[in-house]
Protein backbone atom coordinates (compact mmCIF):
# COMPACT_ATOMS: atom_id res chain seq x y z
CA UNK A 1 0.00 0.00 0.00
CA UNK A 2 1.36 3.43 -0.93
CA UNK A 3 0.94 6.05 1.79
CA UNK A 4 1.74 9.74 1.99
CA UNK A 5 1.53 12.00 5.02
CA UNK A 6 0.29 11.00 8.46
CA UNK A 7 -2.71 8.89 9.40
CA UNK A 8 -4.69 8.27 12.54
CA UNK A 9 -3.40 5.49 14.73
CA UNK A 10 -6.50 3.31 14.45
CA UNK A 11 -6.21 3.33 10.63
CA UNK A 12 -2.52 2.43 10.70
CA UNK A 13 -3.10 -0.29 13.27
CA UNK A 14 -5.89 -1.81 11.21
CA UNK A 15 -3.78 -1.80 8.03
CA UNK A 16 -0.76 -3.17 9.88
CA UNK A 17 -2.75 -6.01 11.49
CA UNK A 18 -4.24 -6.91 8.09
CA UNK A 19 -0.77 -6.99 6.55
CA UNK A 20 -1.49 -4.09 4.19
CA UNK A 21 1.44 -2.02 5.48
CA UNK A 22 4.79 -2.83 7.02
CA UNK A 23 5.97 -1.89 10.50
CA UNK A 24 8.26 0.71 8.93
CA UNK A 25 5.31 2.26 7.10
CA UNK A 26 3.31 2.31 10.34
CA UNK A 27 6.09 4.24 12.08
CA UNK A 28 6.80 6.56 9.15
CA UNK A 29 3.16 7.58 8.71
CA UNK A 30 2.17 7.75 12.39
CA UNK A 31 3.79 11.05 13.41
CA UNK A 32 7.17 12.79 13.49
CA UNK A 33 7.38 11.88 17.18
CA UNK A 34 6.96 8.17 16.45
CA UNK A 35 9.78 8.30 13.92
CA UNK A 36 12.01 10.09 16.42
CA UNK A 37 11.21 7.56 19.15
CA UNK A 38 12.00 4.70 16.74
CA UNK A 39 15.38 6.23 15.85
CA UNK A 40 16.24 6.71 19.54
CA UNK A 41 15.10 3.17 20.27
CA UNK A 42 17.31 1.79 17.48
CA UNK A 43 20.26 3.81 18.76
CA UNK A 44 19.65 2.64 22.32
CA UNK A 45 19.59 -1.02 21.27
CA UNK A 46 22.29 -0.63 18.59
CA UNK A 47 19.83 -1.87 16.02
CA UNK A 48 19.48 -1.18 12.31
CA UNK A 49 16.42 0.83 11.26
CA UNK A 50 14.93 -2.09 9.37
CA UNK A 51 11.65 -4.03 9.31
CA UNK A 52 12.68 -6.47 12.04
CA UNK A 53 13.61 -3.61 14.38
CA UNK A 54 10.40 -1.77 13.50
CA UNK A 55 8.36 -4.86 14.41
CA UNK A 56 10.18 -5.19 17.75
CA UNK A 57 9.72 -1.48 18.42
CA UNK A 58 5.99 -1.66 17.70
CA UNK A 59 5.63 -4.68 19.99
CA UNK A 60 7.31 -2.72 22.76
CA UNK A 61 5.43 0.49 21.96
CA UNK A 62 2.05 -1.25 21.98
CA UNK A 63 2.98 -2.97 25.25
CA UNK A 64 3.87 0.39 26.82
CA UNK A 65 0.67 1.89 25.47
CA UNK A 66 -1.41 -0.87 27.01
CA UNK A 67 0.52 -0.59 30.29
CA UNK A 68 0.08 3.19 30.32
CA UNK A 69 -3.64 2.74 29.61
CA UNK A 70 -3.92 0.46 32.66
CA UNK A 71 -1.87 2.89 34.77
CA UNK A 72 -4.00 5.76 33.54
CA UNK A 73 -7.19 3.96 34.54
CA UNK A 74 -5.77 3.13 37.96
CA UNK A 75 -4.66 6.72 38.45
CA UNK A 76 -7.95 8.18 37.27
CA UNK A 77 -9.78 6.01 39.77
CA UNK A 78 -7.53 7.17 42.60
CA UNK A 79 -7.29 10.89 41.72
CA UNK A 80 -9.35 13.21 43.86
CA UNK A 81 -12.30 13.90 41.57
CA UNK A 82 -13.17 16.94 43.65
CA UNK A 83 -9.98 18.63 42.40
CA UNK A 84 -11.16 18.29 38.79
CA UNK A 85 -14.66 19.42 39.66
CA UNK A 86 -13.00 22.58 40.99
CA UNK A 87 -10.90 22.90 37.81
CA UNK A 88 -14.12 22.79 35.79
CA UNK A 89 -15.49 25.79 37.68
CA UNK A 90 -12.30 27.88 37.73
CA UNK A 91 -12.55 30.17 34.70
CA UNK A 92 -9.15 31.77 35.36
CA UNK A 93 -7.42 28.38 35.60
CA UNK A 94 -9.05 27.25 32.35
CA UNK A 95 -7.97 30.47 30.62
CA UNK A 96 -4.43 29.99 31.93
CA UNK A 97 -4.43 26.35 30.84
CA UNK A 98 -5.66 27.23 27.38
CA UNK A 99 -2.84 29.71 26.80
CA UNK A 100 -0.02 27.99 28.71
CA UNK A 101 2.89 26.66 26.68
CA UNK A 102 4.26 25.09 29.87
CA UNK A 103 1.03 23.11 30.40
CA UNK A 104 1.20 21.85 26.82
CA UNK A 105 4.87 20.84 27.05
CA UNK A 106 4.48 19.21 30.47
CA UNK A 107 1.47 17.23 29.25
CA UNK A 108 3.32 16.19 26.10
CA UNK A 109 6.30 15.09 28.23
CA UNK A 110 3.97 12.99 30.40
CA UNK A 111 2.43 11.28 27.34
CA UNK A 112 5.89 10.57 25.95
CA UNK A 113 7.04 9.22 29.34
CA UNK A 114 3.94 7.31 30.45
CA UNK A 115 5.55 5.35 33.26
CA UNK A 116 7.50 8.23 34.80
CA UNK A 117 6.25 10.14 37.81
CA UNK A 118 9.54 12.04 38.16
CA UNK A 119 8.61 15.70 38.16
CA UNK A 120 12.23 16.79 38.55
CA UNK A 121 13.23 14.95 35.35
CA UNK A 122 10.36 16.62 33.54
CA UNK A 123 11.48 20.04 34.80
CA UNK A 124 15.07 19.36 33.77
CA UNK A 125 14.17 17.95 30.34
CA UNK A 126 11.90 20.91 29.55
CA UNK A 127 13.87 23.60 31.36
CA UNK A 128 10.66 24.58 33.16
CA UNK A 129 10.44 25.82 36.77
CA UNK A 130 9.09 23.36 39.35
CA UNK A 131 6.29 25.85 40.05
CA UNK A 132 4.95 25.24 36.52
CA UNK A 133 5.46 21.48 36.86
CA UNK A 134 3.38 21.45 40.05
CA UNK A 135 0.68 23.67 38.56
CA UNK A 136 0.23 21.71 35.32
CA UNK A 137 1.27 18.14 36.22
CA UNK A 138 -2.35 16.94 36.46
CA UNK A 139 -3.51 18.24 33.06
CA UNK A 140 -3.13 14.71 31.63
CA UNK A 141 -5.27 13.35 34.47
CA UNK A 142 -7.82 16.12 33.86
CA UNK A 143 -8.02 15.08 30.20
CA UNK A 144 -8.55 11.49 31.35
CA UNK A 145 -11.18 12.59 33.88
CA UNK A 146 -13.10 14.49 31.22
CA UNK A 147 -12.93 11.53 28.82
CA UNK A 148 -14.36 8.81 31.05
CA UNK A 149 -11.04 7.75 32.54
CA UNK A 150 -8.87 7.58 29.43
CA UNK A 151 -7.67 10.01 26.81
CA UNK A 152 -5.01 9.25 24.21
CA UNK A 153 -4.11 11.96 21.68
CA UNK A 154 -4.23 10.99 18.02
CA UNK A 155 -0.57 11.97 17.73
CA UNK A 156 1.98 12.90 20.35
CA UNK A 157 2.77 16.34 19.02
CA UNK A 158 2.12 19.92 20.11
CA UNK A 159 -0.63 20.51 17.57
CA UNK A 160 -2.76 17.46 18.44
CA UNK A 161 -2.39 17.84 22.20
CA UNK A 162 -2.80 21.63 22.02
CA UNK A 163 -6.10 21.18 20.18
CA UNK A 164 -7.27 18.66 22.79
CA UNK A 165 -6.46 21.07 25.63
CA UNK A 166 -8.09 23.98 23.79
CA UNK A 167 -11.22 21.91 23.16
CA UNK A 168 -11.34 20.85 26.80
CA UNK A 169 -11.05 24.45 28.03
CA UNK A 170 -13.65 25.84 25.65
CA UNK A 171 -16.03 22.96 26.35
CA UNK A 172 -15.83 23.63 30.09
CA UNK A 173 -16.42 27.35 29.59
CA UNK A 174 -19.45 26.71 27.36
CA UNK A 175 -20.92 24.34 29.95
CA UNK A 176 -20.50 27.00 32.66
CA UNK A 177 -22.61 29.51 30.68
Amino acid sequence: MILSGYYEEHELLSWYEQGDISALQYIEHHSPGMGDRFKKWCHQYASMEDEAAAMDFLDEYNGLFLDSEELSTEKSNSIDNEMFENWRKDTQLLNDLCSSHAALHISLWRYRNPTSLDRHSCAADLNVPMEDIEKWWNVVDFLNFENNGHFQPIRLDENALGMAIFYLCTQQQVEMN
